[in-house]
């Protein structure tokens, strides 16, 4: 579990965005965006990791979370290279 600030998470969004960032090797970046599953029958990601894929006008894939007195969700636009954090 990881409790932040809005600054924070939007800096840790750029991160998960930057290929070249120092947040991980770029052999781990592209594994990580790798779809580990897809919907049955077909090409829409499910799955890449532990980000859930969904789409919504654009693909975008992201992962949320809940404490007791916060609900967050971070999406990832990996075409149009934009994080979102709500």
């Amino acid at each position: 579990m990881c409790t932040s600030t809005l600054k924070d998470f939007e800096a840790f969004a750029q991160a998960l965005l930057a290929e070249d960032s120092r947040l991980m090797k770029k052999e781990t970046f592209e594994e990580m965006y790798t779809p580990s599953l897809m919907y049955t029958g077909t090409e829409e990601v499910r799955l890449c990791h532990g980000f859930m894929g969904a789409m919504y006008k654009v693909n975008v894939i992201g992962h949320g979370g809940n404490t007791q007195s916060c609900s967050s969700y971070l999406l990832l636009d990996r075409d149009d290279n934009i994080g979102f954090v709500v």
